[in-house]
């Protein structure tokens, strides 16, 4: 399974959705919002992913940690 295929499945992933992915280190190595998600970041293969929230203008918005 890849990046790609959770956020492409999951219901709740919007445009603005916030992304991370940290090494296995704990190395933040890229954060940015599902609209400007490079492709190779999208077929990675993860170990595990955490889904949180952030406050963003006032409203909750969905927040997602791919960790490799």
């Amino acid at each position: 399974m890849t990046i790609y295929d959770i956020l492409v499945n999951c219901g709740s992933v919007q445009s603005d959705t916030l992304i991370t992915i940290v090494s296995e280190t704990f190395l933040v190595k890229r954060q940015c919002f599902f609209k400007n998600l490079e492709t190779k970041y999208e077929t990675l293969n993860f170990k595990y992913f955490t889904v949180g929230f952030i406050m963003w203008d006032g409203k909750p918005k969905l927040s997602i940690k791919f960790y490799l």
